[in-house]
């Protein structure tokens, strides 16, 4: 069995107490080499390249300064009028896009200004008609042919639209809806192209 033992002394009288020191701070300035960059000559300050920039105004966003120009992703186009039928071109960094109320087609792109292709005339845009649905031709990469469903005064058609803009009848004498027109063309796995007329629920190839 092992014992420990200790032994304490306390004196009579408490040690003798004094109060902490004051202590005052001592600022540093940091000296920089002359010449180094990022040093302020007068105040011997340093600064981080890139603060002033964050003060810069930035530059101008092309959409601020005109709306109907070049837009930043994810807007492709603005200040189109009535866009209805769209197709993306080969490659699918662009696309074309149909103006119901007007006609035209349209190529657009991510920071590039709409590029007219086509006017189809003689459309009629009361009722929701108009240029409606858009498709490639099935060998676009080699013909470049562009398929439009559109509404006239007596019937809706068909046109095919060549890359020089000259148009053609393909397919007409469709009836006319009784309250709201519509339709949307697609190309099938089949080769062959589709119509999904909305009145009446057709479904042509």
């Amino acid at each position: 069995m092992v014992f420990a033992m200790a032994c304490a002394s306390f004196p009579d009288q408490a040690a003798p107490f004094s109060a902490a020191p004051s202590l005052t701070p001592r600022i540093v300035t940091p000296v920089v080499p002359p010449g180094r960059p990022g040093a302020d000559p007068e105040t011997e300050e340093t600064t981080t390249p890139g603060d002033d920039a964050a003060d810069e105004p930035a530059g101008e966003d092309p959409a601020m300064t005109d709306p109907c120009g070049p837009q930043a992703p994810p807007v492709i186009a603005a200040c189109l009028d009535a866009p209805w039928g769209l197709a993306v071109l080969p490659g699918g960094v662009s696309a074309i896009v149909g103006e119901r109320t007007t006609g035209r087609v349209l190529t657009v792109a991510s920071g590039a200004v709409p590029a007219e292709r086509a006017v189809v005339p003689d459309i009629v845009s009361a009722g929701g008609g108009g240029l409606l649905g858009l498709a490639l031709s099935p060998s676009f990469a080699e013909d470049g042919l562009i398929y439009a469903y559109v509404t006239t005064s007596v019937d809706n058609r068909i046109v095919r639209i060549a890359p020089d803009g000259a148009m053609r009848v393909v397919l007409d004498g469709l009836p006319l809806g009784t309250d709201r027109q519509g339709g949307a063309l697609l190309v099938g796995p089949d080769g062959r192209l589709y119509l999904l007329e909305r009145n009446f629920r057709w479904l042509l190839g």
